[in-house]
């Protein structure tokens, strides 16, 4: 069987004060259960877990989702806040690709990310974002995944969705998904404001679906090494298959064949050494 995207929620809500991000939870996990029936993903989820039970049970995946409060330095997992350096540790540890922060002004986790991980393409925020509208976006973003769309017609047809709605993105200070830092912090709020962004290390990522997701991302350096490993398991085998012909060469025939053989031993030393 073919490898499939995994999907790696977490959802916090551990002030009690978030009303949409049950509603959101269960209906991600509707659309995700029937992907997976479809064995066009497979997902797993953590409700007010632990940063320290996470990354102890993480699993790879192909996405990480994060829904809860959050600000320019910290998620809200539970009642203590986990920095940004650690959910690096964790993106790096489940070899995560796809990176969904919805939550208020994750964008700054970005430098590190793409610095840090092997991400590739992110939805963040720029700034604070109503509980109510960051639901109704990610069940709408994981919908048109599943469905197929590219990640910028996701991302676009996101945005469309938010112009259309009579709702403004933040009203009197209430269910928002901040942590309550100072105002300035926040210093380009804006309550008419689209406050997502899709940022990519490459443009060309704009393209990914979920069906090519696995097939995106992969570094030179991955490359290379995949390539060396490959060249030593054939290395062994025609070294292999070299000393069982050793018992051929007294004939013109088992000569020929033997010579063969040591030239293609010889072929993959020889790459191996320009790798």
């Amino acid at each position: 069987m073919a490898e499939i995207p995994s999907i790696l929620l977490l959802f916090a809500n551990p002030r009690g004060d978030l009303e949409a991000i049950t509603g959101e939870m269960n209906a991600i996990k509707k659309i995700l259960r029937l992907a997976k029936i479809q064995k066009t993903v497979d997902f797993d989820y953590y409700e007010n877990e632990p940063f320290d039970e996470i990354i102890k049970n993480t699993p790879p995946a192909s996405i990480f989702h994060f829904s809860g409060h959050a600000n320019k330095q910290q998620l809200l997992l539970t009642r203590d806040a986990s920095s940004a350096d650690a959910i690096c540790d964790l993106l790096k540890l489940s070899k995560t690709k796809l990176l969904f922060l919805n939550g208020c002004g994750t964008k700054d986790f970005l430098e590190k990310v793409f610095t840090r991980t092997d991400v590739i393409a992110a939805i963040a925020t720029n700034n604070k974002v109503k509980d109510d509208v960051a639901a109704e976006l990610s069940i709408m973003f994981y919908g048109r995944l599943m469905w197929g769309d590219d990640l910028d017609t996701v991302f676009m047809k996101m945005r469309s969705s938010f112009e259309q709605r009579s709702k403004i993105l933040h009203w009197d200070g209430r269910y928002m998904r901040d942590l309550e830092l100072p105002e300035t912090d926040f210093p380009d709020e804006n309550s008419e404001t689209f406050q997502w962004g899709l940022f990519y290390k490459e443009k060309t990522y704009g393209k990914i679906t979920i069906r090519n997701l696995l097939e995106k991302g992969d570094s030179a350096i991955d490359k290379i090494d995949d390539e060396i490993n490959n060249l030593k398991k054939e290395l062994v085998e025609a070294a292999a298959n070299l000393q069982e012909m050793e018992q051929w060469k007294g004939s013109a025939r088992g000569l020929q064949l033997y010579t063969e053989q040591q030239n293609t031993v010889k072929k993959i030393q020889s790459k191996l050494t320009r790798n």
